[in-house]
């Protein structure tokens, strides 16, 4: 069953995009010179993202409400 689209964008901003790049980054550490690097930096956008979709997550669902036309799809 596929969630109504109010919830599809709470759950694409709140979601887990980051571990995959850095599951990457720390694939390839091994086999690049600067492997190091990649994943240092991998890992602070990803800390910034996390932090940044936390505080802006409060006003989006305070925008993006939720009604009950939505959590029915009507």
């Amino acid at each position: 069953m596929r969630p109504p689209a109010i919830y599809q964008h709470h759950l694409v901003w709140g979601g887990l995009q980051g571990a995959v790049g850095l599951a990457l980054a720390l694939a390839v550490s091994a086999s690049v010179a600067k492997g190091g690097e990649i994943v240092v930096i991998t890992f602070g956008v990803i800390t910034f993202s996390i932090f940044a979709q936390g505080v802006i997550m409060p006003q989006l669902l305070r925008r993006w409400r939720p009604t009950e036309s939505t959590r029915t799809g009507r």
